[in-house]
């Protein structure tokens, strides 16, 4: 930064340790200031890797809890982000379609609702010569109103709310 004449307010420091202590004191005054920039850059290097170390944990966990919603068998092994992001489109498209042929059943008072739950299956082999087959039951019921649908488990207990889904290209 410089002043008004011309002078940085660095040189100006400068020379002022040069003048009040011996050149051994200067020295290692400039040395300990740099010192200190370097200690606080470690400490905000430091800081920096823990966000980024939290903020890749909190992902994670946000891979781990989309993978507990997805139906697979558990037997399979742990799926990688990108087929967890895969299939979980995937299900939410299947979900979608299944959810728009429940749109053709009775209309009453605005609301329409269906006679019976729908259901989704969903079946797995470990082999294709195996005839253990492991089996998967989804039930619900939608009811629509004028905002978006409810959707509710066998029991009635109101599960999710739903809108129009916009998916983007795989």
């Amino acid at each position: 930064m410089q002043s008004s004449d011309g002078f940085s307010f660095k040189r100006m420091y400068v020379d002022h340790i040069h003048r009040n202590a011996s050149v051994g004191n200067a020295c290692m005054a400039i040395r300990r200031r740099k010192e200190k920039s370097s200690e606080v850059m470690n400490r905000q290097r430091k800081a920096a890797n823990e966000r980024e170390r939290k903020r890749m944990c909190s992902i994670n966990k946000g891979f781990d809890k989309l993978r507990l919603r997805l139906p697979t068998m558990p037997y399979e092994k742990k799926l990688s982000k990108m087929d967890t992001l895969k299939q979980a489109i995937e299900y939410i498209q299947q979900l979608s379609r299944i959810l728009e042929q429940c749109n053709g059943s009775n209309e009453r008072d605005g609301q329409t609702v269906d006679q019976q739950p729908s259901t989704l299956l969903i079946s797995s082999t470990n082999d294709s010569h195996e005839r253990n087959t492991a089996m998967l039951a989804l039930s619900w019921s939608k009811i629509s109103d004028r905002y978006g649908s409810t959707i509710r488990d066998e029991r009635g207990v109101a599960r999710a709310q739903c809108a129009k889904i916009w998916t983007p290209g795989i």
